[in-house]
């Protein structure tokens, strides 16, 4: 027998150059990627790696799992905004969200080729003073979202107006007034809104005694129906809260109430938006949160994003049974501790998500996964990127929107006071973390794909 090797005449090494984060020590907002065609390689040496004016280093010494924003900051207004949001319509168009404390909402198409944001002019939602708005994203056609707000310059009235897509410019349908009572300003904080079942909104807002309330009505197009009966879910007055799909045709509401714990409850919605009684009150965590983020992730399971009573950015997990209002929590996992504001959560499927947050140096983003099925077990990456390297405040609750591929969206306020749009890829052992102890440095390096020799006959 005669043994042969196979030949790789055709691979060469690849040359990078980078230059390290703004922020000493941490990671870049824009890293070395290796090349998908090194992704069959036994290993990929890294080597040559030189910096100017101070030492460089690995942070590891392999690539490593990551989110990556190589283009710079795409700013879609220069107002100081008080809120910032953003909802996924399409794998390549977005509609972020933006208003002025004391001044009007306005929405803006994203449309996303590669890592690069475009941004259309904006159009208004609410021309007056408003407060506690949100967006989500409705339907199945990738064409229609509605948000909620309470209408500041009108009656404070919690009011909903959904908005269509089409050739690349936004319509708003007619605003509808959910309660003929005010709402109460969510310190901060937006209303909860989201479509417990096809054809069907719901939001959870601060009623007129500030207690928490759900309502829903039915929707066709950009027209909202006239809403069903108010269903007090908390007699305590809320200070944030979120709400999204348990399971087809049931709602799940959490919240931080005024007696220092964080909250849920479930409650089914009926084809003509009538919400059922809700099951009993659980405590998902004996603590009070800011900046409660719930998303669905599989029939009977959502994933709350949360910063906790110690300022640290949590994952927590929460089930029920099928057709079920009895809630089971799992445990909230820390992805970083520190004084964190402004986080917000969306997942890329059933059991993975993105979380980005500000830890008052830089805007971070970090992906975690989520045991499938009924279990709630969360595990947090083992490395926290940057998605901007200066302070990422605006909007709370909210802010980010993914894609099934890897792909997110960040709507926040850059360190201009500007409304800004990144881009970013998750990538698995691709990553190259150069880091310096000195900010913002040169570095180049070499990537060498090492494979495994091959027998043949």
């Amino acid at each position: 027998m005669i043994m042969g090797r196979k030949t790789f005449d055709g691979i060469e090494h690849e040359y990078f150059s980078t230059t390290t984060s703004a922020v000493a020590t941490g990671p870049a907002s824009d890293k070395p990627v290796i090349s998908k065609a090194y992704a069959s390689a036994y290993r990929n040496k890294i080597a040559n790696l030189e910096g100017t004016a101070a030492t460089v280093y690995l942070e590891t010494l392999a690539p490593r799992d990551g989110v990556n924003f190589p283009v710079a900051v795409v700013e879609a207004n220069t107002t100081n905004p008080a809120t910032c949001k953003v909802c996924r319509l399409t794998d390549t168009l977005f509609v972020g969200m933006e208003h002025v404390a004391d001044l009007d909402l306005e929405v803006f198409l994203i449309t996303v080729t590669g890592n690069t944001p475009s941004i259309s002019t904006a159009v208004s939602v609410n021309a007056a003073d408003t407060d506690s708005a949100n967006i989500i994203s409705i339907g199945t056609a990738g064409t229609h979202f509605a948000c909620v707000y309470r209408d500041n310059g009108g009656d404070d009235y919690p009011c909903v107006r959904i908005g269509s897509v089409a050739t690349g410019a936004i319509v708003m349908g007619t605003e509808k007034e959910m309660t003929a009572t005010a709402g109460t300003e969510n310190a901060g904080e937006p209303y909860g809104i989201c479509e417990p079942r096809a054809g069907v909104l719901a939001i959870a807002w601060a009623d007129d005694a500030d207690d928490l309330a759900v309502i829903a009505a039915t929707y066709s197009g950009t027209t909202v129906a006239t809403p069903g009966t108010l269903v007090e879910f908390d007699a305590a007055a809320p200070n944030a809260i979120s709400c999204c799909k348990m399971e087809e045709g049931y709602i799940f509401v959490t919240w931080s109430d005024a007696g220092a714990s964080h909250n849920a409850r479930v409650a089914s919605v009926s084809a003509a938006a009538a919400i059922g009684t809700p099951g009993t009150e659980k405590v998902v965590v004996a603590a009070a949160h800011t900046s409660i983020d719930a998303k669905f992730s599989e029939q009977n399971k959502v994933v709350i994003g949360y910063v906790d009573a110690n300022s640290d950015a949590a994952v927590i997990a929460c089930t029920t049974a099928a057709a079920g209002t009895t809630i089971t929590a799992g445990t909230g996992v820390v992805i970083e501790a520190g004084t964190m504001t402004d986080l917000g959560i969306d997942m890329i499927d059933n059991t993975q998500g993105m979380l980005k947050y500000d830890n008052g140096t830089s805007g971070r983003v970090s992906r975690f996964s989520v045991a499938a099925g009924s279990t709630t077990t969360v595990t947090a990456d083992a490395k926290i990127d940057n998605f901007v390297e200066t302070a990422a405040a605006g909007g709370g609750a909210g802010g980010i929107a993914c894609t099934p591929t890897g792909k997110c969206v960040i709507v926040y306020e850059d360190a201009d006071n500007d409304v800004g749009v990144k881009v970013g890829q998750y990538y698995e052992n691709r990553i190259i973390d150069i880091r310096s102890a000195t900010a913002s440095i040169v570095a180049t390096f070499d990537v060498m794909p090492v494979y495994q020799l091959e027998a043949t006959n």
